[in-house]
């Protein structure tokens, strides 16, 4: 499996599946988005600024390309530019935590082969699922975080009071209320008291339990 993963957050934005004799710079054009300006990759992409996907006026031309030095290359470099390498390599290892979730947490360490589009479908899911943990681990953290702060101070301040015509006028707009009310009610009672209503009350089977007052 190639991923794709975003520098800022560590979600994965890109899944691709191939076959185990496909070289990691087959799979860069796939992994790269157009609108990504800087690519941070592991010692495997080294001449990926050279493929023809990524060079000339391509539309990933503009992309700069921070690939990891190799060992023996590493050894020769100054203390300043293995400082600089150690920078990009924590920013690379963002794109490995997404592997660890679904090897550790989700336990998916070995995989039967059914076939690439199978397999793809399967670690899509993951990975988003993989996505969706980390999310909820940076939220639930963020939470704790906050509750653990120093409460801030709030000033209290006097409500103002309400204007002696707002009282007034509250009090007046009840009594058109209660007329609703007492129409409504002397409406429902002269219903019932109409003929047809009391005979269809008199015709009303009576149970032998009750007793009318």
């Amino acid at each position: 499996a190639h991923i794709g993963a975003d520098a800022g957050t560590g979600y994965v934005h890109t899944v691709t599946a191939t076959a185990a004799n496909v070289h990691d710079l087959d799979e860069a054009v796939n992994l790269v988005r157009a609108d990504d300006e800087v690519v941070y990759a592991d010692a495997g992409y080294q001449g990926a600024p050279k493929r023809p996907e990524f060079a000339g006026e391509g539309p990933r031309a503009h992309v700069q390309w921070r690939v990891a030095a190799r060992k023996g290359v590493l050894k020769t470099m100054t203390a300043t530019d293995r400082e600089v390498e150690s920078r990009q390599a924590s920013v690379r290892a963002k794109v490995e935590h997404p592997f660890l979730i679904i090897k550790r947490d989700f336990g998916f360490i070995k995989t039967r082969y059914r076939g690439l589009a199978k397999n793809r479908n399967h670690l899509q899911v993951l990975f988003a699922s993989s996505n969706w943990l980390m999310r909820a681990r940076a939220v639930a953290l963020a939470e704790e975080t906050m509750r653990h702060c120093a409460p801030t101070e709030r000033t209290a301040q006097d409500a103002t009071p309400l204007p002696h015509s707002l009282l007034v006028y509250a009090r007046f707009s009840l009594y058109p209320l209660l007329a609703f009310a007492v129409v409504a009610i002397a409406t429902l009672m002269a219903s019932l008291g109409r003929r047809a209503v009391r005979s269809r009350l008199t015709a009303a089977p009576v149970g032998s339990g009750t007793h009318s007052l």
